[in-house]
């Protein structure tokens, strides 16, 4: 026979205490228990302020991971990923330290892959044109490579180019066409607005005049042609002396406008036989003497003598060989990409 349970009445805990050394505590807790009902929405509010912070944290992991993933490991280069990196410095490179920008590197990437497509997409199949993309993705790293350390050279030897030297550089380049129209092509054939045309000028500018300031053995060379012009050598004989250290040729008669950098011009505006001072062409890839040979209203016949720039390019190679340059983007062999 079982017997009946007996109820049991839950144990009520009894309030401690209350002393004169306690009262402040008591009063407090009851305060606090009362606050809840005559102020819920302030809890509420710390509630959703948490939460705020919370969800905001996450969507700014969640889109600086998507951000990371197409810049870094997809490589992404479309019209937004582009804008973006204008507005974020963000960096795809180092160069002895100095960042190089992704913006800059999409500048140049952007153009020269728009044009291989435009040329060989019927002609080239998926894989071809992989492989073109990867050829230019290194080609304009290592472009931008070169920018920045020209950048931090500029900075040490006080080098600048200012917006009147970047316009009369363009008013040399577009000759008989208008402004307008020259930033048309511009548009047409890389994709430029007239600002980044500007911004891709000035960056050229700028490492030709670092390439000119590093090279103590090219300045010596010139001075060595200078002396053999003053005691009355010709050109060829000059470079005959002078061996490797200079780059002789003959154009042989040319259009005033002929695609030279403007030797054939300074040619031109020479007496025939007479030899120019120091040249330095729209390329800036060294120091040229030209002589007038021969010549009519528009066309004239030159020889010339080139003094190459190899300093910068030496230097910067040997930032590749010290382990001095990260790519952020491609996990290639640097000492493949040539200048």
């Amino acid at each position: 026979m079982k017997l009946p349970l007996k109820k049991t009445k839950p144990k009520t805990t009894l309030p401690a205490r209350i002393t004169n050394d306690t009262v402040a505590e008591h009063r407090e807790q009851i305060l606090s228990g009362a606050r809840r009902f005559k102020y819920p929405m302030q809890y509420a509010r710390k509630k959703l302020v948490r939460n705020a912070i919370i969800i905001g944290s996450l969507v700014v992991l969640l889109m600086g991971g998507l951000l990371y993933a197409n810049l870094y490991i997809w490589r992404a280069s479309d019209d937004f990923i582009y804008r973006l990196t204008r507005v974020l410095p963000v960096p795809v490179a180092k160069a002895d330290g100095e960042t190089v920008r992704y913006s800059d590197y999409l500048l140049l990437y952007r153009s020269s892959i728009s044009n291989l497509k435009a040329k060989y997409s019927k002609t080239t199949d998926a894989e071809g044109i992989k492989n073109m993309e990867d050829l230019q993705r290194r080609k304009n790293l290592r472009l931008m490579v070169e920018q920045a350390y020209a950048s931090k050279i500029a900075r040490e030897k006080n080098i600048v180019i200012t917006d009147n030297q970047v316009q009369e550089f363009i008013t040399q380049q577009r000759g008989s066409l208008s402004e307008l129209d020259h930033y048309r092509a511009a548009r047409k054939n890389f994709g430029w607005s007239p600002d980044e045309y500007r911004h891709i000028t000035k960056m050229a500018l700028l490492k030709q005049d670092v390439a000119f300031a590093l090279d103590s053995e090219a300045q010596q060379t010139k001075h060595k042609v200078e002396e053999g012009i003053k005691a009355g050598k010709s050109l060829q004989s000059i470079a005959s002396e002078l061996g490797s250290a200079v780059e002789y040729g003959d154009r042989g008669f040319v259009d005033r406008n002929n695609q030279d950098g403007g030797l054939a011009k300074a040619a031109l505006a020479l007496e025939k036989g007479k030899t120019s001072k120091e040249v330095r062409t729209l390329t800036g890839d060294g120091y040229y003497f030209v002589t007038n040979q021969d010549s009519t209203e528009n066309r004239v016949h030159y020889d010339y003598i080139k003094i190459p720039l190899k300093q910068f390019q030496s230097d910067v190679n040997k930032l590749y060989d010290e382990h001095k340059v990260e790519y952020y983007i491609d996990d290639v062999n640097k000492k493949e990409v040539e200048q």
